[in-house]
């Protein structure tokens, strides 16, 4: 079975605060049947695997189309990361202008702060820059009246 599948099952079922025993007690079946489910040694036939997701109370459609949409995406994006792109999906033209423009800051004072710590002497940590309070971090990156975003953005 697809690891990151095994892996959201399992957590689903901690989730629920469910033993293994009761999940198998629930389904008919032997409690080391859903040991080797989670362990990716055997697999749910698609009845079981449905009522599982019911019992997990999820949607089994939903978690099919997360697990094997992020499969095709590819590993240079975690699943976090994934959950991200699928909330951004969501927003409006506004909300997606606000994620842009944050993200285009701090894109920009990562790739600032990394020169800089590149013309430092060795030994010098690229964190050693970054501000420490909260009052520092407003000093070096002042806030922005977001009303006037719609000017920066062409």
């Amino acid at each position: 079975m697809n690891e990151l599948l095994v892996n959201r099952l399992k957590n689903a079922r901690n989730k629920c605060g469910l033993k293994q025993q009761e999940v198998a007690n629930q389904l008919g079946v032997k409690a080391n049947t859903i040991s080797n489910w989670e362990k990716g040694r055997t697999e749910p036939d698609i009845d079981t695997f449905v009522k599982l997701c019911n019992i997990y109370q999820i949607d089994c459609a939903a978690l099919l189309t997360d697990v094997y949409a992020f499969k095709r995406i590819g590993t240079d994006i975690n699943l976090q990361e994934y959950g991200h792109i699928k909330q951004y999906r969501n927003l409006d033209k506004q909300g997606k202008l606000h994620v842009d423009t944050v993200l285009e800051w701090e894109n920009e004072r990562i790739k600032e702060l990394s020169n800089h710590c590149n013309q430092e002497p060795e030994g010098k940590n690229f964190y050693d820059e970054a501000p420490d309070t909260a009052e520092e971090l407003e000093r070096l990156y002042p806030p922005v009246d977001i009303r006037n975003l719609h000017s920066h953005t062409g």
